[in-house]
This record gives C-alpha cells, structure tokens and sequence, in this order.
C-alpha cells in the first residue's frame, strides 16, 4: 500500500505542477476581453486550429448526460444499501470509495469557479466562464473509467471507452477550451481514478 500510495503522489504532483505552469508560463492576453491566458503560444494555435464548431458543443452535452446516468445508477444504488443496511459504513466498499470521488471530483469543480485558471477562448452569452479543466472531460472520464474499473465486463469497457473517447475529442473540436484545460482535466481525472483503483475492493461481478 505504501508504494502504491507514493504512486498516487505522481499524478496530483503533476496536475499541481502543470496548474501552476499554466498561470506563469507564456501569459499573455488572447482571450477574450483580453483575458491572460497561460501557454498562449499554443493555446491560440489550438484555437486556430480546431477552430469553434457548436454541434461538437451540442453532442458532448449529450455525451455528458449518458455519464451523469452512470453516475445516477451508483449514487442509488448505494443510497439503497444504506437504508437496507441502516449504517453508511456497511454500505459495498467499492461503492463508498466511489462516493468520496465524485465528492473531491465536486470540491475540485467548484474550487476551480471560484478560482478562475483560464476564462473560455469565446464568450457564452456574452459573459466570460471560467475554462480549466474541463469540466466535462473531468466528470466523465473519471465517472466511466471508474464505472471500467467497477464492472469488470468487455461490453462495459467497450461502450464507456468509446463514449470517453467521443466525449474528449467532441470538447476538443467545440473550441469552448483551450489545450490547457483539457491537458488539465485528463491529468485530474488520472488521479481520481487510480485512487479508486488503490482504495476500492472491487470484485469480479
């Protein structure tokens, strides 16, 4: 457990680090409203790039709900093990472990509105949103790869990989991010998943 604890160290060091390098590394102001944005050499040739497509917008949302459904199916399921067993500690370990991930996986979303890394390349309605990381790429990546790691069953991992997939490359084409914030949401959700994957005792179904 010690060596697998240092381990999990790797993956939060390195989201730390890139988070700091994005606010002190090539700022300069190429967002919108001439907002700084970090790593602006090769995040405005990203934006150029790729270019700014609504349907991918559209089509990630979609993706998005099927993940929060995932979510939904374990937040009941283990909502109903509580009541049946009356004590939250009773409830299936892998199933509480999975709880407090989407809890920090929250903390972390709600931390990063108020503490505002990068604003979005365009305007949403005319107002600036807060863009690093991704929270699309970081809720459903870590939801799907979790539910992988849960299932344990080739149709699960087929269809989740495939929808992680659509959905990382949808977020990428809708230019609502910069390559920072999606490089940014993978390195957070590596680390949400390998904690699940150190700490939940899952078992083949």
């Amino acid at each position: 457990m010690k060596q697998k604890s240092i381990k999990l160290v790797i993956p939060l060091l390195l989201f730390l680090i890139f988070t700091m390098a994005v606010k002190v590394i090539d700022v300069r102001e190429i967002g919108p409203q001439s907002s700084f944005v970090g790593f602006a050499t090769i995040n405005q040739w990203g934006h150029h790039f790729f270019g700014v497509h609504p349907l991918w917008d559209k089509l990630s949302d979609v993706f998005l709900l099927f993940t929060i459904l995932v979510a939904l199916y374990f937040v009941i399921k283990g909502a109903f093990q509580w009541v049946k067993r009356k004590r939250l500690l009773l409830v299936d370990q892998n199933i509480l472990v999975l709880g407090i991930i989407y809890f920090i996986m929250s903390c972390c979303y709600l931390f990063f509105e108020k503490v505002v890394i990068n604003y979005r390349p365009i305007l949403v309605e005319g107002l600036m949103e807060p863009s690093y990381p991704s929270s699309h790429i970081l809720f459903g990546v870590t939801v799907l790869a979790c539910g992988i790691i849960y299932f344990k069953r080739k149709t699960v991992t087929l269809i989740f990989s495939l929808v992680m997939i659509i959905l990382v490359i949808s977020r990428l084409l809708s230019g609502v991010h910069w390559l920072s914030d999606i490089v940014g949401s993978l390195l957070l959700s590596f680390f949400l998943i390998y904690t699940y994957q150190i700490f939940a005792n899952v078992k083949n179904k």
